[in-house]
């Protein structure tokens, strides 16, 4: 059982786990997109390990707003480093995989806890898509450009 109330027990077990399920997820990236076999490893593993610290502060913000700038900022350089909208949204399906079986994984014994935590988790995978749709859009009005696909 979780010894901590919610939402700082998941908070907590995030950034505990946050070097493990950024290595795991840089893994996935590197092995099943090819656009992001020429990121480094070490650069990818190190924004893989800050993305899921913001995801862990975004779980205490009712509105998410902690992670905006920064989901703003990474969908920018995804985009100026010519990663193609459909990889990066793939790289984010494989993130929220790892940090899914890491909440299933560690609250196995506590499945209230647990599904508590994965309606939480699920609200801000929803945020970060808008976020990472708003960002390309703008984008392409701004620059009057479309985005890789």
């Amino acid at each position: 059982m979780n010894t901590l109330p919610f939402p700082a027990g998941l908070m907590a077990m995030l950034h505990a786990h946050s070097a493990t399920v950024a290595a795991r997820a840089t893994q996935r990236m590197k092995a099943e997109l090819p656009s992001y076999a020429r990121i480094p490893e070490e650069m990818l593993r190190s924004q893989n390990t800050q993305t899921v610290e913001y995801v862990a502060a975004m779980m205490n913000e009712s509105d998410f707003s902690v992670a905006r700038e920064y989901f703003e900022r990474l969908t920018d350089q995804r985009i100026q480093a010519g990663i193609p909208t459909a990889d990066f949204l793939q790289a984010i399906d494989l993130m929220v995989a790892e940090v899914i079986e890491q909440i299933q994984h560690t609250y196995s014994s506590d499945p209230d806890y647990r599904d508590k935590a994965l309606r939480l988790f699920h609200a801000g995978t929803v945020f970060v898509r808008n976020v990472v749709g708003r960002t390309h859009l703008r984008q392409i009005v701004e620059q009057g450009s479309t985005p890789a696909h």
